[in-house]
C-alpha cells in the first residue's frame, strides 16, 4: 500500500509524496509517477500501488502540496498556478531519493498522465541520468524545454489524434526534434 513519504527537493526543501514498494526484499528499478491535474488523489495512489505490485519502487511526488480536486475548473486553476520550476526541483529530489533508496537498483524512470505526461517530458529534458520517460498525453510548457540540447533518456509517448490540447501535430513536432 502507498504510504506518505518526505524527501529533500533538489534545492533542499522538504517535498512530500506517496511511495509503495514491490513485494519481497529484492532490489528493483524505480519509477516516479507524476500526477494528473486532479492532484495526488486515490487514482494516483492506486497507480503507485499497481506499479509496486508489478515490481517497481514507485513514488508520486505531491506537486500540489496536499491539494486535490474533482472539479475541472479547480483542477485548471491548480495546474495553471503550478510553478514548474519548483515542481522540477521536487521531481529531481524524488529521482535522487529513489536512486539512493535501499530497495532500488539505482535505475529510475519517470511517467505521467495528462499534466503529469507533460511533466515527464519536461523532466526528461531537464534532468540527466534518467533511465526512461513515458508520457501519457501532455505537452510541457515551452519556456522550460530545449529539445535540441537536452540529454534525454529513451522516451515513449502516447497521444490522441483527436485532442485539441495535447494535439497530434505538437507531439509529431517533439518526435521530429528528438
Amino acid at each position: 500500500m502507498a504510504e506518505n513519504v518526505s524527501f529533500p527537493s533538489r534545492k533542499g526543501d522538504t517535498a512530500h509524496g506517496v511511495i509503495a514498494l514491490p513485494p519481497g526484499d529484492a532490489r528493483a528499478p524505480a519509477v516516479v509517477i507524476l500526477q494528473e491535474w486532479w492532484g495526488v488523489n486515490a487514482h494516483i495512489h492506486s497507480l503507485v500501488d499497481r506499479l509496486a505490485a508489478e515490481g517497481f519502487v514507485a513514488l508520486a511526488p505531491d506537486l500540489y502540496h496536499g491539494q486535490t480536486t474533482k472539479d475541472a475548473g479547480e483542477a485548471q486553476r491548480l495546474m495553471t498556478e503550478l510553478k514548474w520550476s519548483v515542481a522540477l526541483e521536487e521531481i529531481a529530489g524524488a529521482v535522487e531519493f529513489l536512486k539512493g533508496h535501499p530497495r532500488a537498483t539505482g535505475k529510475v524512470g519517470v511517467t505521467g498522465f495528462c499534466m503529469g505526461g507533460a511533466g515527464a517530458l519536461l523532466t526528461a529534458c531537464n534532468l540527466p541520468g534518467l533511465s526512461a520517460a513515458v508520457a501519457f498525453y501532455g505537452i510541457p510548457p515551452a519556456q522550460y524545454v530545449d529539445w535540441k540540447s537536452a540529454e534525454t533518456p529513451p522516451i515513449q509517448c502516447h497521444f490522441s489524434s483527436r485532442d485539441q490540447w495535447a494535439r497530434a501535430d505538437s507531439a509529431a513536432a517533439i518526435r521530429d526534434t528528438l
